[in-house]
């Protein structure tokens, strides 16, 4: 997406502003919950957390990425959602 592909590193220093901004935009997230954590009701999560929270975005974007490489299945979604 927007130019980035997560199976070639060299993307993402052709899109470096994209990169970028991903990655502030990411920080500035997870910063503002410990910042303002009574604003959130945050709780810090523990290592496993983390840990499980990295497994699931590396699965989602796995699997974006095939999901946009196979037309066909982008094509049946498209048709499901105009039903």
């Amino acid at each position: 997406m927007n130019g980035i592909d997560l199976f070639k590193p060299a993307t993402f220093v052709e899109q470096l502003r994209i990169t970028l901004l991903g990655l502030g935009l990411a920080a500035v997230t997870i910063v503002a919950m410990y910042i303002f954590p009574a604003v959130f009701t945050f709780v810090p999560p523990s290592p496993g957390i983390w840990a499980l929270i990295i497994i699931m975005f590396a699965i989602t974007m796995v699997s974006i990425h095939y999901i946009l490489r196979r037309k066909l299945i982008v094509k049946s979604l498209w048709q499901l959602a105009e039903a």
